[in-house]
């Protein structure tokens, strides 16, 4: 359920920031792993405790590391850069 400034809350971000890893498991080209791991981002970010939600997370997320696609790594190095 979404509070009244159109933020979801804990239990909608923990459920739309999964459905996002989700879905950029199962993409197939680059821009749509990188367009669902910018979304899940964007729901992290939404987050009033965010280090919560993110150590929920953060694995999934370093996961990508081991990508052998150079635009998922360069996006999750950002995406590192800003949750510091």
């Amino acid at each position: 359920m979404e509070t009244e400034e159109n933020v979801p809350d804990s239990r909608d971000i923990y459920r739309l920031v999964s459905s996002e890893l989700q879905e950029a498991r199962n993409a197939a080209e680059i821009a749509q792993i990188i367009d669902h791991l910018s979304k899940a981002q964007g729901y992290l970010f939404q987050a009033e405790e965010i280090g919560t939600v993110l150590d929920n997370f953060i694995d999934e997320f370093l996961q990508y590391l081991d990508s052998e696609l150079l635009d998922v790594k360069l996006f999750i190095l950002m995406f590192i850069e800003q949750a510091l």
